[in-house]
């Protein structure tokens, strides 16, 4: 398993990615892949793309699989749109008599999801995987002395304690202050455990929020948890673009 902690990202607006990404499009399916490659990835622009993400998401899901899980990335100028866009997304997945789907995800900076529109959505279907989302904010009881049993009961929930070495994918506000206490009670409680995520840089007069389902926080950590048939393979993808001329010496 790897074992990693959240540092500050080392400059405003930077995407900080921690030893697995979920960046961008391709990174979310090398990273997740499940026994049956049941994932689809869509993208979209503007306050209204969520409909645009949610259609093409769902074209990249093998026939006769629908989704449990669905991870959406937002543009940070999109902020004051944020909680009727994860809205909509609920409504769409009605509409596709998609059932209980369970949602996660995060903003981002606009530079993190330029040419690919201000929305990302990746639907992944994990029916033969253990899973659970769980979200803390500054107004959890977090304490360090816990034993392990402890932890896994806060975090997760006391029907959610079973799992054993499950794999993590975590968001993070920029401020929130207890994340690192968060991530050493994740190591302690689940040693074995492969941990990864994203969180984005303080972006000025921009929103920053995490996404659980249809709320929205500013202030906090959310996640995913699998076990079963499921397996990552750690890449980076960091999204570099050239700037200006290139130069040959």
């Amino acid at each position: 398993g790897c074992q990693v902690s959240m540092a500050r990202p080392r400059a405003r607006g930077q995407v900080e990615v921690w030893t697995a990404s979920a960046a961008r499009a391709d990174g979310f399916g090398q990273s997740l892949n499940s026994s049956s490659d049941g994932f689809g990835v869509g993208t979209g622009r503007g306050s209204n793309g969520v409909q645009s993400a949610v259609q093409q998401a769902s074209m990249g899901l093998p026939d006769g699989l629908t989704p449990q899980v669905a991870v959406i990335v937002i543009s940070a100028k999109l902020g004051d749109s944020f909680e009727r866009m994860l809205r909509d997304l609920k409504k769409y997945f009605a509409l596709q008599r998609w059932n209980d789907v369970q949602v996660i995800g995060g903003s981002a900076s606009d530079i993190f999801l330029e040419e690919e529109g201000d929305v990302k959505l990746m639907l992944l279907n994990v029916s033969e995987t253990r899973f659970t989302t769980f979200a803390v904010d500054s107004s959890a009881s977090l304490n360090l002395d816990m034993r392990q049993e402890g932890i896994r009961e806060t975090i997760l929930g006391t029907e959610h304690s079973h799992f054993k070495d499950p794999i993590f994918m975590l968001f993070r506000t920029p401020e929130f202050a207890n994340a690192e206490s968060v991530i050493s009670m994740l190591d302690f409680a689940f040693p074995n455990s492969a941990k990864f995520g994203v969180h984005s840089g303080n972006i000025p007069l921009r929103r920053q929020a995490v996404f659980h389902n249809e709320e929205v926080m500013q202030d906090g950590i959310c996640g995913i948890v699998m076990e079963g048939k499921i397996a990552i393979d750690l890449i980076v993808s960091q999204g570099a673009r050239s700037v200006g001329t290139v130069l040959l010496v």
